[in-house]
């Protein structure tokens, strides 16, 4: 049965929500990188998190189909819902690359992207706050740009930690694991600036 309300709120509430999850992903992937032991309990955990984004996913696509007016585009919603949705999975991907590696040592550099993406997630938040308000430019030009500093400042320990990998300091089997951590750590990072500009876009088209 469709929705016949001209303002659809539930949408933004849902963002919301979503938001709330990629912040409960990021908190245990940082837990995850300051203690590796645990480890499949650890990814049970975020697996379990990831299937709650999923479930989110849906939510978003069924209230799409049964509404006949929706606040933003519907192609907006779906696209959101997806960049909302890509987060939780890198989020996910990067504690699964921690656990088949069997990494059971604490590296700086990862908890340092690791707690970037917390506060990117946080900020992501305080955004889908914003955006329920789409004349609160002011607020969400300020969320989006806090997400771009972090991802800057993840891109620049990356590039120093690709450094120091290839140093010549380092051994192969450790070159090809951590490098491949650390890629998965700046695609995470990555879809949280993705999500910040795909809301910007949005707010640009209907303000």
């Amino acid at each position: 049965m469709f929705n016949l309300s001209p303002k659809n709120d539930k949408f933004f509430d849902l963002f919301i929500s979503f938001s709330e999850i990629i912040n409960e992903a990021a908190l245990a992937l940082d837990d995850f990188v300051k203690s590796p032991s645990e480890a499949n309990e650890k990814y049970e955990h975020l697996r379990d998190i990831e299937h709650k984004g999923d479930d989110k996913l849906h939510n978003i696509l069924d209230e799409v189909n049964n509404s006949f007016i929706t606040p933003i585009d519907r192609e907006d919603i779906f696209i959101i819902g997806k960049a909302l949705d890509d987060v939780v999975d890198y989020i996910e991907d990067t504690a699964a690359r921690f656990m088949m590696y069997n990494v059971n040592e604490v590296n700086e550099n990862a908890l340092l992207i690791s707690k970037n993406i917390v506060k990117a997630s946080e900020e992501l938040i305080l955004l889908m706050k914003a955006f329920k308000n789409m004349k609160n430019t002011t607020e969400i030009k300020s969320k989006i740009v806090a997400v771009n500093v972090l991802e800057n400042e993840c891109d620049r320990i990356f590039r120093e930690s690709m450094k120091t990998l290839f140093s010549g300091e380092t051994k192969e089997i450790k070159i090809i694991i951590w490098k491949d951590i650390y890629e998965a750590l700046e695609y995470a990072i990555d879809s949280c600036e993705k999500l910040a500009n795909v809301i910007e876009g949005v707010v640009t088209k209907h303000v």
